[in-house]
């Protein structure tokens, strides 16, 4: 499910500029019908005592479950609201585009730290090609792509941009 919803930010912030939020949910399926969802933020553990499926959340309260009672768990998320990307993350960008053969890609950051920064870069088909989790220098080396199309995912503590580039 993550890897969808990386997927769903990444096609909507390149197709319409926008930035999805969203809510992890945790759902649990009674037998004979019923769904109870909690928000996966407000779970502080989720523990198995025998027969029963204590959920405890943030506030200590504790919730059984006789796992008799439980026909299926599941996780997911929901989009919750789209913004105009082209306001939050104006103070990232990656340049120059197209690259060439031997260059490194530059992120410029307005009113950033060094090393607040995290990029990775994903072929067209989504496989992550190269990932900088702390970007220290204002530039990254590009030499180990190869020549093609390519999505940049530059994360700056909330916000999230994706750009596309060209490697010639």
């Amino acid at each position: 499910m993550k890897s969808l919803g990386l997927f769903i930010m990444l096609f909507l912030g390149l197709c319409f500029g926008a930035q999805a939020q969203y809510i992890n949910y945790f759902n649990i399926e009674k037998v004979g019908g019923g769904i109870s969802s909690e928000e996966l933020q407000t779970i502080r553990s989720i523990k198995f005592n025998n027969s029963i499926m204590m959920v405890v959340n943030e506030s200590d309260e504790v919730v059984n479950y006789p796992l008799t009672s439980v026909r299926k768990l599941s996780f997911e998320s929901i989009i919750t609201s789209l913004s105009d990307a082209s306001l939050s993350d104006a103070s990232l960008a990656v340049f120059p585009n197209p690259i060439g053969s031997n260059e490194r890609l530059y992120v410029h950051r307005d009113g950033s730290e060094k090393g607040n920064v995290a990029v990775e870069v994903y072929s067209i088909e989504g496989v992550l090609m190269l990932s900088v989790p702390t970007l220290v220098e204002d530039s990254f080396s590009t030499t180990a792509l190869p020549k093609g199309m390519y999505i940049v995912l530059i994360q700056q503590g909330s916000v999230v941009k994706t750009e596309k580039i060209i490697k010639n």
